[in-house]
């Protein structure tokens, strides 16, 4: 009877056990790898669809960073794949989930809001967040400085004197009598004192302004725009770079309490700056805000405005140009053909395309971390007149990135809110940096609208600068 057991080889139910592999439920089995819901359930425990190579933009990595010195225990993972882009997986607390992230200003906050296993959340618990409002790094309204409604595009340096110390002064010009003056600080940036600034004399119907100063050895070196007055004339393509020079050892004086009294500068001479062949054979330009910045590798360059009169709707164009310089005195030519900063066509900045800056002005050029910063007087359209800030890697600046507001007018407008609307009414620029020995300030010196009128002001970015160094 065993061979011919109908029931052993022809048992119907043998092949078509549901349970066998070949039941056409399996590949549906929830439980399985190949379920089609898991790239899109984000509760799944393991999340093992999540592309952790998908890159992460840097300011996400940054709030991250923010968020942890602020005392949240949080990891970021990657971007997911299980949700669309500006999506990130975090562990909190070391429960993981997905975040939508929110960036923010500042002072509104930046967030991660939680998205996933919503339903696990017990009645009236919300989603988890995560903000970051860098309010550390928003600093208090800037100090006005009594008694300075005429003085203008301030240069501060340290002076260093005979008996081992050094001083901080500011020198400006003073548009009511076309002076180039000067002050001593005080630590706190205030003005300690006045000193005269003696210079060669200035021909009638000569202006002078915008002084940068440059301490070498025993040589002080100082920059100016020189040419006819405006107030009389027009014509802006008479302004060139005049630059004279003080020895420390026999050219300064100090009074009683070893204060500085007076800086005597003599050898005026031309500073020769062809901007060769970028303005279609046009010599009617002027040139004028002179910034001189040594790079780490002891390379000299000269920062400077060229002027382009224009229409009476646009009676002017204003870009900042770089030259390299053999020496103090000696430009070496222009080293590229690309404009610093060209507000008007702005695209070899990625962080803003075609914004219009109108004018672009007053460089000050300085180095934080291993960037190279340029502080800028501008009038874009997107914003009311301001100080901006770009960043490059090449002290050239021939590229550079992030643009961004320093100081402004408006604080509605400007991503970063600095000002106040009871003193910033009608704008800021002609800057100068400050920089203490110890690197602990950066403080900077603009001209700007206060409640009591215009005036000098002063302010420290140093906690603005530990933000924008990280874009």
């Amino acid at each position: 009877a065993t061979p011919s057991d109908p029931a052993t080889p022809s048992d119907p139910a043998t092949p078509s056990d549901p349970a066998t592999p070949s039941d056409p439920a399996a590949p549906s089995d929830p439980a399985t790898p190949s379920d089609p819901a898991a790239p899109s359930d984000p509760a799944a425990p393991q999340n093992e669809w999540v592309n952790y190579s998908k890159p992460v933009p840097a300011g996400v990595t940054n709030a991250i960073d923010n968020a942890k010195s602020n005392g949240n225990n949080v990891e970021l993972l990657g971007a997911s794949k299980a949700w669309p882009d500006g999506h990130y997986e975090l562990k909190v607390d070391g429960i993981q989930n997905a975040y939508k992230y929110e960036e923010g200003t500042p002072s509104q906050g930046t967030q991660f809001i939680q998205v996933s296993n919503l339903d696990n959340l017990k009645p009236g618990e919300s989603p988890n967040r995560i903000v970051i409002t860098w309010e550390k790094n928003v600093p208090a309204d800037p100090t006005f400085l009594p008694g300075t409604t005429h003085l203008k595009d301030p240069d501060v340096v340290s002076i260093p004197l005979s008996n081992g110390t050094a001083q901080n002064v500011m020198f400006l010009g003073d548009y009511n009598n076309d002076l180039i003056k000067g002050y001593v600080l005080n630590e706190d940036g205030s003005i300690k004192s006045e000193f005269a600034v003696q210079m060669p004399d200035l021909g009638k119907g000569k202006n002078r302004w915008a002084p940068d100063i440059v301490v070498k050895d025993d040589k002080i070196y100082m920059y100016y725009a020189q040419g006819d007055d405006l107030a009389t004339s027009s014509d802006i393509s008479s302004y060139r770079i005049y630059m004279v020079e003080a020895t420390l050892s026999q050219n300064v004086s100090v009074d009683s309490n070893n204060n500085i009294s007076s800086i005597t500068f003599s050898n005026e001479r031309l500073v020769d700056l062809v901007d060769f062949n970028n303005w279609g054979g046009r010599t009617d330009y002027g040139i004028i805000d002179p910034e001189v910045f040594v790079g780490d590798d002891g390379q000299i360059y000269m920062y400077y405005n060229v002027v382009l009169p224009g229409t009476s709707d646009s009676p002017y164009e204003e870009f900042i140009r770089c030259q390299p310089m053999t020496d103090y005195s000696t430009p070496a030519g222009q080293a590229h053909e690309t404009m610093v900063y060209n507000g008007l066509a702005n695209s070899n900045d990625n962080s803003s395309l075609n914004i219009d800056d109108g004018v672009a002005e007053a460089a000050t050029v300085f180095k934080y971390g291993d960037k190279y910063i340029m502080l800028i007087s501008s009038y874009p359209t997107d914003k009311d007149q301001c100080i901006i800030a770009i960043q490059s890697d090449d002290p050239s600046f021939k590229t550079y990135t992030n643009r961004t507001v320093v100081l402004g007018s408006d604080p509605a407008k400007d991503p970063w809110k600095l000002m106040e609307q009871s003193w910033a009414t009608n704008g800021v620029g002609g800057q100068a940096i400050n920089i203490s020995a110890s690197g602990d300030s950066y403080q900077v010196y603009f001209q700007g609208l206060s409640a009591a009128g215009f005036q000098l002001g002063v302010i420290d970015i140093k906690a603005f600068l530990e933000e924008y160094v990280k874009k």
